[in-house]
């Protein structure tokens, strides 16, 4: 028999509807999402602690890079899929940051200055591109004047 009811043209084979492939999709996104902001978090402090200590060692500062290039790249790949675009371009450019200037040479304040860029943008959220970080700077601005 054919299917003549809008829930039966849209069953899958196992006779799941639509709202149930739905609910059980946005039920996977919300776990991807909480393993992304769990992720997020802690590649933030990670990369804190790599510069706090085997960064600041000149005997552990090669190591420390490779790690930081690799968390930028993992923070560049995953952000932009979840809405964090401004993360994206900011981990691109300190990735390109620490290939591109010999590791002798990298200057402390540019590396912190990424990392607290980093930082700020995902403890306020903001998602998008950086026309929405705009009222989020401008609020912390406010914050740090009271």
């Amino acid at each position: 028999m054919e299917p003549t009811s809008l829930r039966d043209l849209t069953a899958d084979e196992a006779g799941d509807s639509v709202e149930a492939l739905l609910a059980r999709a946005n039920g996977v996104i919300a776990g991807l999402q909480n393993e992304f902001a769990e992720g997020t978090q802690a590649r933030l402090d990670r990369l804190g602690e790599l510069l706090r200590g085997g960064w600041e060692a000149k005997a552990t500062r090669e190591a420390s890079v490779r790690e930081m290039r690799r968390i930028a790249h993992d923070l560049k790949g995953e952000a932009g899929t979840f809405g964090f675009d401004l993360i994206t371009e900011v981990a691109d450019l300190f990735g390109a940051y620490l290939r591109g200037t010999p590791v002798a040479r990298q200057d402390r304040e540019a590396v912190t200055g990424y990392i607290e860029t980093l930082t700020f943008i995902w403890d306020e959220r903001i998602e998008g591109t950086r026309d929405a970080a705009k009222p989020a700077l401008l609020d912390r601005i406010l914050r740090l004047q009271t």
